[in-house]
């Protein structure tokens, strides 16, 4: 498995037909406007174009994808549903939610949500709260990244147990080796501080404060205010730090309480 510039790992899908068709309905999910085709889609997830369309047929017969008039293919419906249900279910968006909210307004800025993943060294953002400054630096939703760059990644990769970690830095290592040392070396003053900053390292012109979350003891991901790195750079990130961190001790205190009465 490897890694491009801290982003999702690449690799041959398994054998499995189950994730094959996981892996297709994933695609069609994250497609722009327009949908996909089936070469394109064999293509990215080095499958054979006849497993490709076997599937996409198979997810048409169960209600999950359609066929456009261009030959493409789309999500339906019914994958929408699914997404706004788990949205509104989720324990931990359904504590978030009032935090960021309140995380927001409080410093002007745009609050994200950075759930990890099950697997190693991956996270994504879930969501986001609107700030009311003008000129916001927004993340894409729903897309994993790896937790090698930006504050919220940082943040969490800090927090994860030593023998996670170190797997993380030896991916990268593989890939940057200078960059995967001061990544080592920036680790113990994150987990100290208790929260992460970026300038530039995920988005052009935008930086970031952020402050990992736990629940059931563990990592479970980081909110971060995000902003146009000129505006970090103005007023410090003193301010910031302290409100992202009581922010995400505010969220571990929620979710352990909503886990207690479940």
């Amino acid at each position: 498995m490897t890694t491009k510039d801290g982003g999702p790992p690449t690799a041959p899908l398994p054998a499995s037909s189950t994730a094959r068709v996981v892996a297709v309905l994933d695609a069609l999910v994250r497609a722009p406007s327009g949908g996909s085709g089936v070469r394109e889609l064999a293509a990215e997830l080095m499958l054979s174009r006849s497993a490709t369309h076997r599937i996409l047929t198979a997810l048409a017969d169960l209600g999950l994808a359609r066929v456009l008039d261009s030959g493409r293919y789309e999500f339906t419906p019914v994958v929408s549903a699914w997404a706004y249900s788990v949205s509104e279910q989720h324990p931990i968006l359904t504590a978030a939610r009032p935090v960021m909210a309140r995380l927001a307004a409080a410093s002007g800025e745009n609050v994200h949500l950075l759930l990890v993943t099950p697997q190693p060294g991956l996270g994504v953002f879930v969501a986001t709260a609107r700030g009311t400054n003008p000129v916001q630096r927004a993340v894409e939703l729903g897309t994993p990244l790896g937790l090698t760059a930006g504050a919220a990644a940082k943040a969490v990769l800090a927090s994860l147990p030593a023998a996670d970690q170190a797997g993380v830095l030896q991916e990268l290592a593989r890939a940057d080796p200078e960059r995967a040392a001061r990544l080592a070396a920036e680790l113990p003053g994150i987990r100290a501080a208790g929260h992460a900053t970026s300038l530039e390292e995920l988005i052009p012109d935008a930086a970031g404060v952020a402050a990992p979350f736990l629940r059931f003891g563990t990592v479970a991901g980081a909110l971060t205010i995000s902003m146009p790195a000129y505006r970090r750079l103005a007023a410090g990130d003193a301010q910031r730090a302290d409100q992202v961190r009581a922010a995400a001790a505010e969220l571990t205190g929620a979710l352990e309480v909503a886990d207690r009465r479940t």
